[in-house]
């Protein structure tokens, strides 16, 4: 089965644990490849306040990959592609005029060194299917400080290449409402893994509402899964699985095509973010 959905109602943890036991006798090859680069794509694909939390915390992650603990592990601005609407930081129901902010209490997100690759209102489908075909794009890159930095990117190849083996794993993190129902797309690719907030039938729940700015702040899957792997980076992906599947409360996570992607309780999220746990 493709697509795994626990009920959160009365949910139980041998209920988790029976969708996860496939995949112990899932064994993949990657012995023979080996990591050479990493890179991420940020997309937050919508639009207004009443969405301020989906580029809050499409920012989160861009500042959560760029400050990895170790040095050698931190992913640089050539290697994210980060796609925003741009229109909340300025925007005039913004009580703190030039900041975004993903937690309570948290540190500002809009910073100087924020470089935006495309503005949403830039791209149509198409573009968005080049990006991750991995063309060649002459792109001028967006400082939050409004400096234009024109700069040749050569982006990762994605899906539609993987017979090709131009990829080696690749994790994709859903949060908006209805996730579910485009990430059937990942379904049957060796090395993908596809977690979603949502099912295709569903909205998925904001976390973190702010009283000051009358917004929330994140998405409560998105709040769950970052936190999760910032502070734990032994986490294997079932327990990561569980993690969520308990936590996020008002939606059913889901996670597409882990039978060609390998054994969960062995294989860590932190292969993404530490270079010595890539397998």
């Amino acid at each position: 089965m493709s697509c795994w959905t626990i009920p959160l109602q009365n949910v139980l943890v041998d209920e988790v644990e029976r969708d996860l036991e496939k995949t112990k006798t899932i064994s993949v090859d990657y012995e023979s490849e080996t990591a050479k680069s990493r890179w991420a794509v940020i997309v937050a694909a919508s639009y207004g306040w009443a969405n301020y939390r989906h580029q809050a915390d499409a920012l989160y992650l861009y500042h959560l990959l760029k400050n990895l603990k170790e040095p050698k592990d931190r992913y640089d601005d050539d290697h994210i592609i980060l796609i925003l609407a741009d229109d909340i930081a300025t925007g005039w129901r913004n009580k703190k005029p030039g900041e975004i902010y993903a937690r309570l209490n948290g540190e500002n997100l809009y910073t100087n060194d924020v470089q935006i690759d495309y503005l949403l209102s830039e791209l149509t489908s198409d573009d968005m299917v080049k990006i991750m075909k991995g063309e060649t794009i002459d792109v001028t890159i967006r400082s939050t400080d409004k400096e234009l930095h024109p700069k040749l990117v050569e982006t990762p190849t994605a899906m539609s290449d993987s017979e090709n083996k131009r990829f080696r794993k690749m994790l994709i993190i859903a949060e908006p409402c209805y996730s579910a129902s485009v990430l059937h797309v990942a379904e049957g690719f060796t090395g993908v893994l596809a977690f979603t907030a949502a099912s295709g039938s569903e909205s998925s729940f904001a976390d973190l509402y702010s009283v000051e700015l009358k917004v929330w702040l994140s998405n409560r899957f998105t709040h769950n899964f970052t936190d999760k792997i910032a502070s734990d980076r032994t986490i294997v992906y079932a327990d990561l699985y569980k993690f969520l599947v308990l936590n996020t409360i008002g939606s059913h996570v889901q996670l597409f095509n882990a039978e060609h992607f390998g054994n969960l309780y062995v294989t860590f999220p932190a292969e993404f973010f530490d270079m010595s746990l890539a397998n």
